[in-house]
Formats: structure tokens, C-alpha cells, sequence
């Protein structure tokens, strides 16, 4: 590299920078949100909130939008004369433009691919021309499906580089994957960047739009949805305790593009300089979302490598001007290629889409590796797991691991030997130990665009009778006799964008804050004890590690290293488990004896030209290096040199010991268990008993069929079977008798608030089932709170933790995840309190006797009268005294984005599921002094109904 500023970086595996931010007025912003899901919050393992304020994909956008003069229609003037695709539209109306720089898929979109030369020559075709890529012509017995995989030769990604510096190089910055050519073109995001806030709190407002002329639009036959009369709005926005700015040049990645020297500059150069020009641009990310540099340019701070600062904007944009003269060899003729988009031509080729090859790349390994998560997130999704199911790859995978290192190896260090590769691979092939960091489970959900097509039919006296043939992907005219009104029709095949709901699930660890004087260590350790490296193996792998530089998605930023052992520092430790470990879970590892075999990789057939299957990447023809297509393709019920391998799972939170169960009275049973609600769509506040009771069912199904399988130890448990409570003639076997299996069932008094004899249980000490909002969505139930004042048994925990799903009825039902379970004043402040000052969430219901006369009157009064049996059952409660009641009204609740309570469900499946009228209003209590919660009141307080949340002054 040249200049003084570019050798620095020279030996560097990435530049990692961090810059705080503040909003420029005021103390709220406004962070990306998606329809009906909202901001991104999540947790770290320490329970601090934090928030995406900007996503990895929208800054790559703004940090292109930095690089282009939207009034003049071309590149700014620091960076003239650097190669860009312009595209001109026709057949939309007036000609319009774009480019390479404003299109999110940048050369691999439609309008560039589909677009023509002046030499009326399609773009695409000289992409693979240049790319040296040819296309088999498919044969009359072959599937459309085989026709996409049918790109002959090993895949240059050197030579993917070198054609995308030519004519974008901004490609080869923000990431490049043209699917529309090859599903194995693609280079990830060098320079990625996220913008996080720590600490934060909602900050809720609202307004209305006032109408002077009519207020009422019903009086003149309008309403609102036409925009007349008074429309009230609320708006959700956030404050912060800090807002940083995080991002990452990946420099070995840069590297092995393979690049020389003077363009390998250039790319560098440009990436520092998009950084800064972004930080010291106008930060007004949206309407109320207006940032900048907390402390000015001190802000600023490199993080990666030690010692390198970010230089000046002119600094930067004098080296880039002399780096373009010097590149101008490397560069399309002229710089800026021109291209013509027409709609006609566009819509007859009608591209089949080509599969997107999977590629996993992740962790090293020789004594003890060390992976550091500097974003605080691990993204990856297991093998034969969905990504929108929700499960997260943790520990990394070993088979992961080993590809992670082959890619690295041949993309950033081909030159060493394959034999040193393979002899430093076996002795990883062994199973390793996890010394795994504090962490928990998180997600985000988002939309994302999904591309259909649908076959209509239209009818017009001017057409002629037209089919869509398959063959050549063409509306052909096909003749037909007229009907009696001289009609025709038209089959057409017709593209549209839909919406698709992703859910992102994540790994989420701490970050290193060296400002924190107890710091914690929050690294990965991967450990073989009965491995070891020569010192030359160790180097080898040492470097290697030093260049990977994310490990699974392009957003799970990792930096490896090798040490000597595993610091004693409490981390949770996932070893192979043992054949009678009740839960284990499954990691994919390598097969020692068929992984570096060759028996089952493709091989092409004699006399026919190499698919893409067959090669598919420059590597070693080994089971390690087989692309998940042709797995996916093939068929096979096990992957080619891998094996599964039960390890023992690694909790977010431990559990009680199993071998000494907790006394009755045992202070330190759990008393609170917390589950986190999954689906497409999450069930609305207003059907809080339906879900309490699916819960219900489901806490006890699982309890029983525990206690049936361990007989030995659930006799406490045992219930006289319903069969023995009917006379003779009722019982189930005719001939009167009672089987063994009739004779008793089990069940738990906590969870289901019946003693051994089936009557009700008094006193509020058997489980509460509270499901509950998150603060963010007052609409939507997200998690599921049991609560129980004596805490739970050690069967009781075993049972709780294996509820995995929750069943409203036939056709619908929620998957449920345990994230809590310990004791309930270490959890959410605003459920279990203690505070002085308690509002409703879900609504109070009354007696059923109660008519609509004075019907607040009589729900104040039946709500104190609640109170005072419920005091003197509860000792918690005893001497607090009730000193003020207020009933919320209806805009009151409306200014909540609180359901009115007429709106909830009031009766429980045992009635039949008959929607019994019962009274209900929400309140605010005052009392004399702070009460802990939970504190739930009412008809069906158990289930939900009549909750109160503590309430912040």
C-alpha cells in the first residue's frame, strides 16, 4: 500500500471505530421502526436496554448517499473521476435516472442487469464475459430448476473483485452478491456499521389534527377517513443514557481481493473517507431523529488498531485524488459507464432466478481459541433450522469452525500448502470444550420485500387469444374463434412486491467497555485438551484467525485469537454430554475418519462439461468443503463427513440444583418464572384469559407427564382419579372395576390451585399466570409471567422449564421460551413493584349482579371490598391501607393506548367459553404506604384479569 497514512494499516486485520453521538436538540429521537413491529429493543445479560437506532443495512445506504450529489446529478466533487454505472429509464414516462450508487442492490440490480450499451448489448452479458462465466443451453428433458445451477468453472472471486473495481468500486466496499448471474458471486460488506443506544426510556407524545371548518364530519357526510374532522395521533420516541456509532473496515478482507497495490489503496482510502464525511455530514437520519458528535471530533474514537487515528476530511480527500490518477488503468473507459433501461425489452427476457448459495464461514482453533464479539452479537442459525423459526447456532458449531477456516485460508493466504491445512484441520476434528460468556437470546423482527409472480387473464374485444409458453418464457399468440360478444383473452404473467415478516434471532454477549474498572471477560474460549500444535501449526492458525474477521452473518463481527489456556473466570462451561443427560442439545462436528474423504464430492460426468455443482469454490475436494446446495440437492439424510454430538446445554440462567430439592418453606425457591411469547403474530391484550389458561394447560400437562416418568419421586403428587368419585355404574370399565392407570392422576397444587381432592385453594398462594405486555406495544401480549408466594418445587421448575408451546385452540397456538426463574423482586419493577401507587393494566371485573345503574359505584365498592380480603389473607399486604381510588376514564386509556375494557374477554373456558356480562373498569390505587406485587384483584385474578402495574410519578 502506499503513502504513509494506507502503511500503517498494512499488517492490520480491521479498524474498528466508535463514535459518540447526542441529539442536537433536546434529549428524544426517533429510531428505525418497521410497520406493526415497531423500534428493535433488546437486552444485554445484564438486563440494560438498548436499542438499534440505525440497522447495518441502512447505513451502508447513507454511507453511499455521502458519495453522491443528489442536485447535480453525479458523484461529489472530491471523488470525480472514480468509475460508476449511470442508467438512464425509458418507457416510465419522462427519462429518469440512476445509478450503481443509489440502487440498494447496487450492480446486481435489475435496472443494471437488464439495462443496455450503446452497442445494444445486455449488461449482464458483459458481466459473465468479463467474468469468463458461460451458460449451458438447457436441454428439452432437463427441469427449469437444473438450468439456474448450470454455470461451468471454478468461481475467481479475485477475478469478481478486479470487474467490480472496473466499474464500481463502491461494490467491492458495501458488498457485492449478483444472484442474478451466479448464486456464488458475492463478496461481503468490507466497511458495515451500526448506530446503538444504551440505556433507553420511551418518551410518548401525541397530538391532533385539527379541522376549524368541521370538527364533526359526520354532519356533512364525510369522515375522517377522507381527512376531515379532529384525528388525534400518538408518537413514541426515546431517550438515552448514550447513542454510539460503530464501524468496522474489514482490511484482510480487502486484502484478499487480490487487488495491486494502488487500487488496494484506493479502497481504503475511500472507506476511511466515507466515514468521516458521514460523521461530519448533518446526522438527520429522520424527521425527529437529529444527531451529532457528542464532544466534536474527541469523539471520535479508534478502537482497532491501537494508536491510528481517523484523519481529516481533507486529508483523506487529497490522498484519494492522487490514488485515482494512479488507478486509472484499472478503471472502465470512460469512468462512467452509460447505460439504457427500457420497460419493453425489460419485461420480455423474464429472468429465471438462480439459488443463493449458502456459505458458512466462522471459527479457528489449535490449543485455545479466543472469539471476542466487539458488536455484542453472534448471528448464525443452526443446520436444517429455518431462519424465521427463531433459533440461534450457539456454541458456534465445530463444522462450522473448520469451513470458516478453509474459506479464510483461500481467500486471504492461498499460498500455504494444502498439507499444512489439513494436518492443523485434524487435530481440530476433535470434540472441543466452550468456555461460554453471560448471555441471553434476542431478536428483532423486520420487514423485508418478497418477490411473487401471479397469472391473470383479461378480456378485451382488441386481444387475440394469447397462453404463456413455459418453454420460452413468452406470452405467444395462440388463434381461437371468436364468442358470441366477440371477446378475447389475455394470459399474462404478472410480478409483484409483497411483504415478508423476518425474524433476526441473535446471540447477545457484553461488550468490552475498558471505562468499566470491573470489567468482566466476555470472550468465547474453544479448548482441546488432548490436542496440542507444533509452534509452526500455531503460527499457521494464528494467522489465519487474525483474518476472520466475522463468524456466520457479515454482522456477527469477531476477532480471534490463540492463547495458551482458558482464564479461570466463571464462564459456563458445554462439554459433550453424557448418555443420561436429560436435555442435551445437538452440535454439528466433524467426522475425523470421512471428513477429508472425496468419495461422495461430485464429480462431473464423462464427456459433459463441469457444473456448478461440481466446482464450486477453490478448495480441496474434501466432505469439509461441500456447498450446502448440492447437500440440499442430494437428498441425504446425513451431511458427508459430519456427525452430531450431544453437548450439554448451556442455560441463560441455572437452574435448582436437582439433587437437593427445597423444602416447603425454603426461602430460596424460585417465585417467579418469566416465558417470552414467539408466533407470526402475537395474541392481543384483550384475550389475557385465553392465554393464561392455555398456559395453564399446558404447565400441568407437562407436569404430569414429568411425574409419570419419574413415579418414584411424585407419590406427594398423586390425586384420587375423577373415575373414583362417580358411583360403579358411572365408572369407565363396565364391568364396574377400576384399572390401575384410573386409580389416581397428578397434579401440582401450586399450578393448578387444587388440592389432593379437587377443591379450589384459598389464601392467593398457588401460581398467578399473568400474560403482559411490552412497554413498546401496549396492543400485543409478549411474555407470560407465573407467580406463586410459596415458589415453586423442584418438579414444578423441571415442568415449567419444558413448556415449549401454548395452544389457543385447534388451528392456532405460540411457541414459549423460559428467559427468568428466581425470585420475583430481582425482575420487572413495574409487575412485581414494590410501589405506592398501582394502575391497571388489564381490567377489574366485578360481580356479575352488577347492572349498568351505577355501575362504577358498585365496582368501587366491590374493589374495595376485594382489597380488604385480600390484605388480611396476604401478609405482605396486612396494615397497608387503601387511601385512594380513581377510575380511569376513557380518553384517559385512549391517551395510554389502553383497549377500553368492554373490549376483553370476560369468561373462562370452564363456563363454556359463554360470554358471561361481568362489570369491569380500570382504576388507579393509592395506599398508604409501598406494597409489592404482582398484585392482580377480582374474578379471574389468577388468570390475568384485574392486574395493576406500579406506577412511576
Amino acid at each position: 500500500m502506499s503513502s504513509d497514512l494506507i502503511s500503517r494499516l498494512e499488517s492490520e486485520p480491521r479498524v474498528l471505530i466508535e463514535a459518540r453521538l447526542r441529539p442536537v436538540a433536546g434529549t428524544r429521537f426517533q429510531p428505525t421502526g418497521f410497520p406493526d413491529i415497531g423500534p428493535a429493543l433488546y437486552e444485554n445479560p445484564d438486563g440494560e436496554r438498548f436499542l438499534l437506532v440505525e440497522s447495518a443495512q441502512s447505513m451502508a445506504n447513507r454511507l453511499e448517499a455521502v458519495c453522491w450529489d443528489e442536485a447535480a446529478g453525479d458523484l461529489v466533487p472530491e471523488l470525480r473521476g472514480l468509475p460508476y454505472v449511470s442508467v438512464t429509464i425509458e418507457g416510465l414516462g419522462e427519462p429518469q435516472h440512476t445509478s450503481s450508487l443509489q440502487e440498494f442492490h447496487r450492480l446486481n440490480s435489475p435496472y443494471i442487469l437488464d439495462a443496455r450499451t450503446a452497442e445494444k448489448k445486455d449488461f449482464e452479458e458483459v458481466l459473465k464475459s468479463e467474468l469468463g462465466i458461460s451458460v449451458n443451453k438447457k436441454k428439452d428433458n432437463e427441469k427449469e430448476e437444473d438450468n439456474e445451477k448450470e454455470i461451468a468453472g471454478v468461481v475467481n472471486l479475485r477475478r469478481l473483485a478486479q470487474v467490480c473495481f472496473k466499474y464500481d468500486p463502491n461494490s467491492l466496499i458495501h458488498g457485492i452478491f449478483l444472484v442474478k448471474i451466479a448464486g456464488r458471486l458475492r463478496h461481503p460488506r468490507a466497511l458495515s456499521a451500526f448506530i446503538e443506544a444504551e440505556g433507553v426510556g420511551r418518551a410518548d407524545s401525541g397530538g391532533v389534527k385539527f379541522d376549524r371548518v368541521l370538527p364533526n364530519p359526520k354532519i356533512a357526510g364525510v369522515d375522517a377517513k377522507t381527512g376531515y374532522g379532529n384525528v388525534p395521533f400518538h408518537r413514541t420516541e426515546f431517550t438515552a443514557r448514550s447513542i454510539s456509532a460503530f464501524f468496522s473496515l474489514d482490511l484482510a478482507q480487502i486484502r484478499g481481493y487480490g487487488l495491486p497495490p494502488e487500487p488496494e489503496s484506493l479502497l481504503v482510502a475511500l472507506s476511511l473517507w466515507k466515514v468521516r464525511a458521514f460523521l461530519d455530514s448533518p446526522l438527520r437520519l429522520r424527521t425527529a431523529c437529529e444527531l451529532e458528535l457528542g464532544d466534536g471530533p474527541s469523539s471520535i474514537v479508534v478502537k482497532r488498531p491501537d494508536g491510528f487515528s481517523l484523519p481529516d476530511k481533507e486529508e483523506l480527500t487529497d490522498l484519494i485524488r492522487g490514488l485515482i490518477s494512479k488507478c486509472e488503468n484499472y478503471f472502465a473507459l470512460p469512468p462512467k459507464t452509460v447505460l439504457v433501461w427500457e420497460k419493453k425489452e425489460a419485461m420480455e427476457k423474464n429472468r429465471t432466478k438462480k439459488r443463493t448459495r449458502i456459505m458458512n464461514e466462522e471459527h479457528p482453533m489449535p490449543v485455545t481459541i479466543k472469539i471476542l464479539f466487539p458488536a455484542g452479537r453472534y448471528h448464525a442459525t443452526p443446520w436444517g433450522k429455518h431462519v424465521n423459526e427463531g433459533v440461534p447456532e450457539w456454541p458456534p458449531h465445530p463444522w462450522r469452525l473448520l469451513r470458516s477456516i478453509i474459506a479464510v485460508w483461500r481467500r486471504t493466504i492461498p499460498d500455504i500448502p494444502e498439507d499444512k491445512i489439513r494436518d492443523i484441520l485434524e487435530h481440530l476434528c476433535n470434540l472441543p470444550i466452550y468456555y461460554i460468556p453471560e448471555y441471553r437470546v434476542a431478536h428483532t423482527r423486520h420487514y423485508m420485500p418478497w418477490y411473487k409472480k401471479q397469472q391473470t387473464i383479461c378480456s378485451s374485444p382488441s386481444f387475440s387469444l394469447l397462453k404463456y409458453d413455459n418453454k420460452k418464457n413468452t406470452n405467444v399468440e395462440e388463434g381461437g374463434e371468436e364468442n358470441d360478444k366477440s371477446e378475447k383473452k389475455t394470459k399474462k404473467i404478472k410480478e409483484f412486491v409483497d411483504q415478508t415478516l423476518i425474524f433476526d434471532t441473535f446471540i447477545a454477549v457484553r461488550r468490552d467497555n475498558p471505562d468499566n474498572p470491573d470489567n468482566r471477560d466476555n470472550s468465547l474460549y474453544i479448548h482441546w485438551e488432548k490436542d496440542d500444535l507444533t509452534v509452526e501449526q500455531r503460527l499457521v492458525l494464528g494467522y489465519i484467525l487474525k483474518n476472520l474477521s466475522f463468524l456466520g452473518r457479515a454482522e456477527s463481527w469477531v476477532e480471534c485469537s490463540l492463547v495458551e489456556k482458558v482464564p479461570d473466570v466463571g464462564h459456563i462451561v458445554c462439554r459433550p454430554a453424557e448418555p443420561n443427560d436429560p436435555d442435551p442439545i445437538r452440535v454439528l462436528c466433524a467426522d475425523p475418519e470421512t471428513c477429508f474423504g472425496d468419495k461422495l464430492y461430485p464429480k462431473p460426468k464423462s464427456g459433459r462439461k463441469a457444473k456448478a455443482k461440481d466446482m464450486l469454490f477453490d478448495c480441496p475436494r474434501w466432505h469439509l468443503c461441500l456447498d450446502t446446495t448440492v447437500i440440499r440437492d442430494k437428498r441425504w439424510n446425513i451431511i458427508p463427513g459430519a456427525r452430531w454430538v450431544e453437548y450439554t446445554r448451556p442455560h441463560e440462567r441455572e437452574f435448582p440444583e436437582r439433587g437437593t430439592p427445597a423444602s416447603k418453606h425454603d426461602v430460596r425457591r424460585p417465585t417467579l418464572a418469566r416465558f417470552v411469547l414467539d408466533g407470526p403474530v402475537l395474541p392481543l391484550v384483550t384475550e389475557t384469559v385465553r392465554v393464561a389458561e392455555a398456559f395453564r394447560r399446558a404447565a400441568m400437562s407437562r407436569f404430569r407427564r414429568w411425574c409419570e416418568a419419574n413415579s418414584d419421586v411424585a407419590i406427594p403428587y398423586r390425586r384420587v382419579s375423577p373415575a373414583l368419585e362417580r358411583g360403579p355404574s358411572e365408572r369407565l370399565a363396565p364391568s364396574g372395576e377400576v384399572h390401575d392407570e384410573e386409580r389416581f392422576t397428578y397434579a401440582s397444587p401450586t399450578l393448578s390451585g387444587k388440592d389432593a381432592t379437587g377443591h379450589s385453594l384459598v389464601g392467593h398462594r398457588h401460581a398467578y399466570y399473568l400474560p403482559v405486555t411490552d412497554e413498546s406495544d401496549p396492543h400485543r401480549l409478549a411474555s407470560v409471567i407465573v407467580f406463586a408466594r410459596d415458589g415453586f418445587t423442584r418438579e414444578e421448575c423441571e415442568a415449567l422449564a419444558s413448556v415449549s408451546e401454548i395452544r389457543m385452540d385447534a388451528a392456532r397456538g405460540f411457541r414459549v421460551r423460559l428467559v427468568e426463574l428466581g425470585a420475583a423482586e430481582d425482575n420487572e419493577p413495574r409487575i412485581v413493584g414494590p410501589s405506592q401507587v398501582w394502575r391497571s393494566l388489564t381490567p377489574y371485573l366485578g360481580h356479575e349482579c352488577i347492572g349498568m345503574r351505577d355501575r362504577d359505584k358498585y365496582l368501587r365498592k366491590g374493589l374495595r371490598r376485594e382489597w380488604r380480603r385480600f390484605s388480611e389473607q396476604v401478609e405482605a399486604f396486612q396494615g397497608a391501607e387503601l387511601v385512594r381510588l380513581e377510575m380511569l376514564t376513557p380518553e384517559e386509556l385512549d391517551r395510554m393506548r389502553f383497549p377500553q375494557p368492554w373490549a376483553y374477554c370476560r369468561a373462562r373456558v370452564r363456563n363454556g367459553g359463554i360470554e358471561v356480562y361481568r362489570a369491569a373498569g380500570m382504576f388507579r390505587l393509592v395506599f398508604s404506604r409501598p406494597v409489592p406485587g404482582p398484585l392482580s384483584l377480582g374474578y379471574a385474578c389468577h388468570f390475568g384479569m384485574g392486574l395493576f402495574g406500579a406506577e412511576v410519578s
